[in-house]
């Protein structure tokens, strides 16, 4: 049996792991409808990492 507090913190985890996910999915997505122009594949994907930090960091302050 788990307690009340360690039940909510795998919660939480899982929460960030599906949103890492989903953020990733929706990178592939549009990954393929971008041109294949070096520059542009490097915005998109500082873009995509940069909202996935902020994802994760959300999800670490819900945890403390």
């Amino acid at each position: 049996m788990h307690s009340s507090i360690s039940f909510f913190d795998i919660e939480k985890h899982e929460t960030a792991i599906s949103h890492v996910s989903q953020a990733r999915t929706r990178a592939a997505k549009i990954g393929n409808s971008l041109s294949k122009d070096d520059k542009v594949q490097k915005l998109s994907l500082q873009h995509w990492l940069e909202a996935i930090e902020r994802v994760i960091a959300m999800d670490n302050l819900h945890l403390l």
